[in-house]
């Protein structure tokens, strides 16, 4: 379904930015905020500042199999 069918009211945009490394806004309250909120799902000890701030520069995939193990699809799955 194209933009212009849902929004019409919308002008199209002239740009899209992606920020997937955080340059432009620094999401790492709320990608700590959602880790603990899969962390308390499964009972397990919530991450601090300092414990999370060593993990962020690797992939949710990365962290995930790293934390998880054979459950880390299932806990992607509660973080989104």
């Amino acid at each position: 379904m194209s933009l212009a069918l849902t929004c019409p009211d919308l002008p199209w945009p002239e740009a899209v930015l992606f920020d997937a490394d955080g340059t432009l806004l620094d999401s790492a309250d709320f990608l700590l905020a959602a880790h603990n909120h899969v962390r308390d799902v499964y009972g397990l000890p919530r991450f601090t500042h300092e414990d999370f701030h060593d993990m962020i520069s690797s992939t949710t995939r990365e962290i995930y199999a790293a934390l998880y193990g054979e459950r880390a699809s299932e806990a992607q799955k509660i973080l989104y």
